[in-house]
């Protein structure tokens, strides 16, 4: 499979030459974007030995890698966060890409091992942090930060894998979240309804603004419970947030 820069808004997949692919506002460019703060030979991406290497082509508001401004060659690995143009008007990037390269991107096994090991050592894991704490019979899992795609899929399998092995209730803490997209709010939603399905309730905390309003907007229906607070979610009590949707069965207090 070629390698490919995914468009993040479209999920659009623009498949790279390994002779090279520019990018650019001209529509002369192997990937033409329309937009004014792209500029019209904004970056280009090429094959050079056996990486992919990313270069800026001296564009007016930048090319960036996983946040940092790329000031010479890059080289990419698989998963890699490519933004054009980051304007005040556009913090995260007029335009943003995910690079993907199959030949170089470990299997599933490989990934889910690496993120159950992240889990256990309480490391970082793609910009944002996972904590998993097993307590008996309960199951606490903490996000503070942001999720890529891959690791959302990988911490969802692990839970499964880890809930398959030994049911226990399930809190998730979304504290230290300030945002999440659709595919993870409906990844969210899967792991509830597996887990409601096997008579295990499912409940969510520290949603706070927005990402409160997302999750409760799933309606009366989701099998997720929403609690106000940590408390709340440990005791099974119902909080101000709304019903506990997610059926029978409390988490039993915390020692």
């Amino acid at each position: 499979m070629p390698a490919k820069l995914i468009d993040e808004r479209s999920r659009y997949e623009h498949e790279l030459a390994e002779s090279g692919s520019r990018i650019g506002r001209k529509g002369d460019n192997d990937i033409a974007l329309a937009c004014g703060a792209i500029s019209r030979y904004h970056a280009r991406i090429r094959r050079e030995n056996e990486a992919w290497v990313l270069e800026d082509l001296g564009s007016s508001h930048g090319t960036f890698v996983n946040g940092t401004k790329a000031e010479g060659p890059v080289t990419l690995k698989d998963g890699d966060r490519v933004a054009l143009a980051v304007t005040r008007h556009a913090p995260n990037g007029e335009y943003g890409f995910v690079f993907r390269d199959d030949q170089g991107r470990p299997s599933l096994a490989q990934r889910l091992r690496t993120t159950l090991k992240t889990l256990l050592q309480r490391k970082d894991v793609g910009g944002g942090q996972i904590l998993l704490e097993p307590g008996g019979d309960r199951l606490v899992v903490r996000l503070v930060g942001v999720f890529s795609k891959p690791e959302v899929d990988a911490l969802a399998e692990t839970l499964r894998r880890q809930l398959e092995e030994r049911p226990r209730p399930t809190a998730l803490d979304l504290g230290g979240v300030t945002s999440m997209n659709a595919y993870a709010l409906t990844v969210v939603e899967e792991v509830a309804a597996w887990l409601k399905a096997r008579g295990q309730p499912f409940r969510v905390f520290g949603a706070a603004g927005t990402l409160r309003k997302l999750v409760l907007g799933l309606g009366a229906g989701s099998p997720v419970a929403v609690c106000g607070t940590e408390e709340e979610a440990l005791r099974g009590t119902q909080g101000a947030a709304g019903p506990d949707a997610a059926g029978e069965g409390d988490l039993p207090e915390v020692p």
